[in-house]
């Protein structure tokens, strides 16, 4: 049985309490922390090919910014998916929250954005390229008063790409166009062909941001002396994110012996080339019969031998039931929230090591920050020196990450919080005028 949103938003709220209370944290910080500043629904109507009207509903959710807001936005995803709704985007706001927190080249310089989440509740696949510009039109429109480049500044995310964001910007900047506000930053993710677009590497940077943290982490971390120089790796979900972290394994002497999708996976303990898997599964909408390897049940994916169980679909994959079978030496979380809290003590309890979804796969908000700074600024970046830039904040969130978990002695998924939390509560309490609590270790 799938986990709701509202479990999941729980969970959350218990970890970000458990972490709070670790570090003696005074309650105005944890009911800040466990909380959303702005919950934000919305209805779109929708003007069919056919002419028919419908329907859909959305939300746009910011759980904290704990920096000046009147000059650093929220920032976070927007999604066209089924699953879409409040508590989901609450949970998601705060994770981002905590990417926002983790990744930066030095103790001072993180991402300065607080943490948001939104989507429309639809099937994206049952709408023609029209009918998704409307869809986006409007969702611009619906959101105007709550967004802007030093408000809100969305960002893509399943459902939503390149040209998603084009019409979405398009919208805006119709709406804006006498503010003389920079418009191209109320979204990133933008198609590079665009006259002050995107930025280089966007779409490979999360895959991208995946790779450096795993390397990172090898060379701080005793544990992999026992994994091999060249891993093995599988990779459940092969979407942008999976795909973008496949094509570029070679490069990093990973090997990818499997991926799937929702319909199914492919396994050949040999080696996989990804570039035919890739445009094999871009011409038949997914990896299964893929004629290389042999195909395997999503059920049975999960537990197939490798070294890195790339873990790159969607959230509360890995669960009570399931983690158990899980034959991999390393979880890389590159989807957000894929391991449930059970299955999490279960894997670390097994000796399996855990590399939490809010560092290992903050590649995309990172290279989304430089394009928003590029927007602000006017200024731009190559693709190699984003690249650079990229891996300088990777492996910085990275060192922080592992110091904490060796300061408490704990697995990364708390260190992870404690390195957060420990950056934005300082920060909270300046910027909203709290004094610190003497019992408060930050």
């Amino acid at each position: 049985m799938r986990i709701s949103g509202e479990q999941i938003w729980r969970n959350e709220q218990h970890k970000i309490k458990e972490i709070c209370d670790l570090l003696r944290l005074e309650d105005e910080i944890i009911g800040a922390f466990t909380h959303c500043e702005r919950d934000f629904g919305f209805t779109i109507q929708l003007e069919r090919d056919n002419g028919l009207i419908e329907y859909l509903t959305g939300w746009r959710v910011k759980h904290v910014n704990p920096y000046d807001p009147g000059r650093k936005p929220f920032k976070g995803g927007f999604t066209r998916a089924l699953n879409v709704g409040r508590d989901l985007c609450r949970a998601k706001a705060s994770w981002m929250t905590w990417k926002c927190a983790l990744i930066g080249p030095t103790q001072d310089e993180r991402i300065p954005f607080g943490g948001a989440k939104g989507g429309l509740r639809c099937d994206p696949k049952k709408y023609s390229l029209r009918e998704m510009r409307r869809q986006m039109q409007e969702c611009a429109k619906a959101l105007d008063p709550v967004i802007g480049p030093t408000m809100d500044s969305l960002g893509p995310d399943a459902g939503v790409g390149p040209e998603e964001i084009r019409a979405f910007i398009s919208a805006y900047s119709e709406l804006n166009m006498d503010k003389g506000i920079p418009c191209g930053a109320v979204a990133t993710g933008k198609p590079l062909e665009d006259c002050g677009g995107g930025c280089p590497g966007r779409l490979l940077a999360t895959g991208r941001g995946l790779h450096y943290v795993y390397e990172a982490t090898t060379k701080l971390h005793p544990f992999f002396k026992n994994i091999p120089p060249k891993p093995r790796a599988i990779i459940q979900g092969f979407g942008n994110v999976g795909s973008s972290y496949a094509l570029l394994a070679k490069s990093f002497g990973v090997t990818i012996i499997g991926a799937s999708d929702v319909r199914g996976g492919v396994y050949n303990p040999k080696g996989i080339d990804i570039k035919s898997l890739y445009e094999y599964s871009r011409s038949t909408g997914s990896v299964v019969n893929f004629p290389e390897a042999d195909n395997v049940t999503n059920d049975d994916f999960l537990h197939k031998p490798c070294d890195i169980l790339v873990l790159a679909a969607t959230e509360a994959v890995l669960t009570d039931s399931n983690a158990d079978g899980v034959q991999a030496s390393v979880i890389l979380e590159g989807a957000n929230g894929p391991t449930l809290p059970e299955a999490q003590h279960k894997l670390i309890h097994r000796g399996v090591f855990v590399i939490p979804h809010f560092l290992a796969n903050a590649g995309g908000v990172t290279v989304s920050y430089f394009e928003w700074c590029q927007d602000m600024q006017g200024i731009f970046w190559s693709e190699k020196e984003i690249n650079n830039r990229l891996k300088n904040y990777m492996v910085g969130g990275v060192h922080r990450v592992l110091e904490f978990a060796k300061q408490f002695n704990t697995d990364l998924y708390t260190a992870g919080y404690i390195s957060a939390l420990s950056h934005c509560a300082p920060a909270l309490r300046k910027n909203r005028g709290w004094k610190k609590s003497i019992k408060s270790l930050f």
